[in-house]
């Protein structure tokens, strides 16, 4: 029986999920090629704000017993993985990284990235060795303001503080207050996605299990709405709190939420499960972390060895091949890391 959105045991991994989370970590990588500006603009209206929903939807209050297991459960789950990435990260740009390409050129001392790993934000060149970790703190920020905020609070007010959050990360983002640790600013707006997905997870559940058809219908609209909304709103980057007219970056991110879990579901029902999809789905967390690395060395390899220009590369067939060939590349990093470094990831050996 293929499972989807639609079946009610939440232990089951979601065959739609797995889709959800392969096409969102794609777009990550892709985000991060040099493709056309619209495309970059599509990617960064909702590549994030889809990791938080996502997040959001797969959590449970009735997973822990007290505030103290959840914390040292996801402790152990994101932050050492954000630390480990962080030694491994910076240890590759110390020797390799800084001396090639765009980092060559940035006078930086070599103790701003050890900063920025205890700072947790990707901004000014803190975490020049991986901007992209700068999402794990952030999620920890976000699931411990839920977990705090929201765990007794009955139906109605959930609402009202979902709202109350909102406009909370309206006057942080307008008034641009001082950047807190750990993307704790970025974390009030982030909520509001992961929020969404928890609390009205059995009503988008019931939303998913609507007719092919329609679903089909809803993802087009959904899609169009994303690109019509950017060529008014531009480029936002949650890392960088960015979000141009901020009614119009959480219109443009529910859309490519509604957009990505609703092909997510087509693909559940028409394609079922597929143990490739599954796995890069399993391992996204070190797909974010290793990425920029790994696209360093592909970038290199065509440079140094093949002797083509990069420049051959900045377009959108060219982002799409090294985004592609990325995610291969680190199959067998994924294997190697989940086989006898668990501990990477907050794990221990089997």
């Amino acid at each position: 029986m293929r499972k989807s959105f639609t079946e009610k045991n939440i232990q089951d991994r979601f065959t739609s999920i797995d889709y959800a989370k392969f096409i969102g970590i794609f777009l990550v990588v892709l985000g991060h090629q040099e493709i056309s500006t619209n495309n970059i603009n599509i990617i960064y209206a909702f590549h994030m704000p889809l990791f938080f929903f996502l997040s959001g939807f797969l959590f449970s209050f009735d997973k822990y017993k007290s505030y103290k297991i959840f914390l040292v459960k996801r402790f152990k789950q994101l932050i050492i993985p954000y630390f480990a990435f962080n030694i491994i990260t910076y240890v590759f740009w110390l020797f390799v990284g800084r001396k090639f390409g765009a980092n060559s050129q940035v006078n930086i001392s070599l103790y701003k990235p050890i900063i920025g790993m205890f700072y947790g934000n990707g901004i000014d060149n803190y975490l020049i060795h991986c901007v992209p970790l700068w999402f794990l703190p952030c999620l920890f920020m976000v699931e411990n303001i839920y977990f705090l905020a929201f765990r007794f609070l009955k139906h109605q007010i959930k609402y009202i503080m979902l709202a109350a959050l909102v406009v909370l990360g309206f006057f942080d983002y307008k008034y641009q207050f001082i950047r807190l640790p750990w993307s704790f600013n970025i974390a009030i707006v982030a909520v509001t996605f992961y929020g969404f997905a928890n609390i009205f997870r059995e009503k988008v559940k019931h939303f998913l299990g609507i007719k092919m058809y329609l679903l089909g219908a809803i993802s087009a609209i959904c899609i169009f709405l994303v690109i019509y909304v950017t060529q008014f709103n531009g480029r936002v980057d949650m890392n960088g709190r960015v979000y141009g007219n901020y009614s119009l970056f959480y219109i443009a991110a529910f859309a490519g939420i509604g957009f990505i879990i609703s092909i997510s579901e087509l693909m559940a029902r028409y394609i079922g499960s597929n143990k490739f999809v599954g796995y890069i789905a399993q391992n996204t967390l070190i797909i974010f972390a290793l990425h920029f690395i790994i696209m360093s060395v592909i970038k290199g390899f065509v440079y140094f060895v093949l002797k083509i220009p990069l420049s051959s590369l900045e377009n959108n067939i060219g982002g799409l091949s090294i985004a592609i060939t990325t995610i291969i590349v680190i199959i067998p990093i994924i294997y190697v890391i989940n086989r006898f470094f668990p501990f990477i990831l907050g794990k221990s050996y089997r």
